[in-house]
């Protein structure tokens, strides 16, 4: 398990039998608690010296985790019930900016970090991802709404009644397509993202670093608000929110096409062209899972992961198929193994 306190981050997992290598049996009654700094293990015994005062820190530049201890079982769980015990803070963040001052700004960021990933898998519960299919029913229109002299409809007065918006037949055909193809979605709850969706429109750039899954939760945003704020989406066409919204979409269908990733280090593989050599020297080589494959590189490698379309900077990689040109971030690679389960 993966636990943060306020101490530092650590990684639990059950220690292996005989010499510890991969291959010998997990042995159930003695924990092997790793950190990535020294100073976070030392914490931790310094906190519970008389459960942890004689476990040796030990130091492995081989491995994922540069630093690690073991301890029994029985002892970890009293750890563990002690730091449950000392949760006196509403804030968990603040609270390690404040036991760790100074010392622990690089671990306060990560933080943040952390949260932020998180807080975009709570944002796409329940979506699944857009395919190439969806993409393909939507892009077409993108031609039609940037033809010169292009109008969404016009306002009608009907006497006695609400003014209503009247949406020209390819506005209408297009919003039917929202509808068929699944870009207009119930499984998030649009009215909670009011805010997420107003800071597309406040700063349009976004829009350009924007994943298909942010799109559609637009695209359903903009298509239901319209139903209970008349004439929003004839707003959304007129101000080019839409067009912009298919133009970053037409990018990305570009890059499943070609499987080109936009990072400065990494130019696609074409056809028939050598395979692609690995972008740095590789420190660790993890077993093929499927297609995927796990590799650990002696140095920080600068890519875009081809699934969440991120800019990442990690010593971490996924290599898709083989392709170097076809590179996934850890957290993607991970995602994907955890649905195999």
């Amino acid at each position: 398990m993966w636990i943060f306190t306020k101490h530092g981050f650590f990684s639990a997992v059950c220690a292996r039998k005989g010499n510890g290598k991969h291959g010998q049996p997990v042995d159930p009654d003695r924990i092997m608690v790793r950190a990535r700094l020294r100073s976070h293990l030392k914490a931790l015994k310094e906190r519970f010296d008389e459960l942890l005062g004689d476990c040796e820190i030990q130091e492995s530049a081989g491995t994922d985790y540069a630093f690690r201890l073991f301890v029994q079982k029985s002892a970890w769980m009293q750890v563990m019930a002690r730091l449950a015990e000392e949760t006196d803070y509403d804030n968990f963040k603040s609270e390690v900016a404040h036991h760790q001052g100074k010392a622990g700004v690089a671990y306060e960021h990560s933080l943040h970090d952390v949260w932020s990933v998180m807080h975009k898998l709570q944002e796409t519960e329940g979506l699944v991802p857009i395919t190439a299919k969806q993409m393909d029913a939507l892009l077409p229109f993108l031609d039609r709404f940037e033809a010169v002299g292009f109008s969404a409809g016009s306002w009608k007065m009907p006497e006695g009644q609400f003014p209503l918006f009247n949406f020209n037949e390819v506005v209408t055909e297009f919003h039917q397509a929202l509808y068929d193809n699944g870009w207009v979605t119930p499984a998030f709850d649009w009215t909670e993202w009011q805010e997420s969706a107003k800071s597309f429109l406040d700063s349009p750039k976004k829009i350009e670093d924007a994943d298909a899954t942010a799109i559609q939760k637009l695209l359903t945003t903009h298509s239901r608000k319209d139903r209970f704020c008349e004439g929003h989406l004839a707003a959304m066409f007129e101000n080019g929110h839409v067009v912009a919204l298919l133009r970053r979409l037409k990018v990305i269908r570009g890059k499943l096409k070609s499987g080109r990733i936009s990072s400065p280090k990494v130019i696609a593989q074409k056809e028939g062209d050598k395979p692609m050599p690995p972008p740095e020297k590789i420190a660790k080589e993890f077993p093929k899972e499927g297609d995927l494959q796990l590799f650990r590189l002696e140095k920080l490698h600068e890519f875009k992961c081809v699934r969440c379309q991120e800019n990442k900077k990690s010593k971490m990689v996924a290599v898709q198929g083989g392709d170097w040109s076809k590179l996934l971030c850890n957290g993607c690679y991970g995602l994907a193994q955890s649905k195999k389960g």
